[in-house]
Formats: structure tokens, C-alpha cells, sequence
């Protein structure tokens, strides 16, 4: 799928959320094209990215978990590329709901 200006592959997407509530659901895309600076596309899906580096997963959840500080944010786990389409598409059609002259 075509994100912005560069080609990206979907792999998943971390569900997440701060007290009191508030959702900090994060999109995870890498590159299609695999090079030395990037293994990751070599990854088609968010399994077979947690089979070949399972320690990359646990850094992105360690920075998605602390960037607001330490105890703001609760992970909730990872989940797949279908279900990070499905958010996408839902806060997409709220945006021109809400923007729709």
C-alpha cells in the first residue's frame, strides 16, 4: 500500500493506552524492499517479524510504552496487519466525516 510519499509494506499494529483511557494505537510499516540497512523487508507479516527478530518487537513496544514517560502508557499487545488496516480505514472515514462540508 502507498503511505505518503514512499512505498511501505503494513506488518501490524500495537495497541496501547494511557490513564484515563486515551488510545495510542501505533501503525508498524517497513520498507518492501529488504537491503542491508533494512532486514525487515524481508518480513511479509507481523508473525513471521516476530520469528525472525523478537527482540525488534520488544525495543518498538519498550520506546511505544515509555515516550511519555515512564507509566503513562500500557501496552496491550500486538496485532495484525488486518486489524491495522481495519484502524486505519475507521479513523479515515471519522476524519472526512468530521472534515465533510
Amino acid at each position: 500500500a502507498t503511505w505518503g510519499a514512499s512505498r511501505r509494506t503494513r506488518i501490524g499494529i500495537s495497541k496501547a493506552h494511557s490513564t484515563p483511557g486515551e488510545r495510542h494505537d501505533k501503525i508498524l510499516a517497513v520498507p518492501i524492499a529488504p537491503s542491508p540497512r533494512n532486514p525487515f523487508g524481508e518480513c511479509k507479516d507481523l508473525t513471521e517479524l516476530k520469528n525472525k527478530y523478537p527482540e525488534a518487537l520488544k525495543i518498538i513496544e519498550l520506546w511505544f510504552t515509555s515516550y511519555k514517560g515512564p507509566g503513562r502508557v500500557e501496552s496491550l499487545g500486538w496485532q495484525d496487519e488486518g486489524h491495522a488496516i481495519s484502524i486505519v480505514e475507521s479513523a479515515r472515514q471519522q476524519y472526512r466525516s468530521q472534515t465533510a462540508p
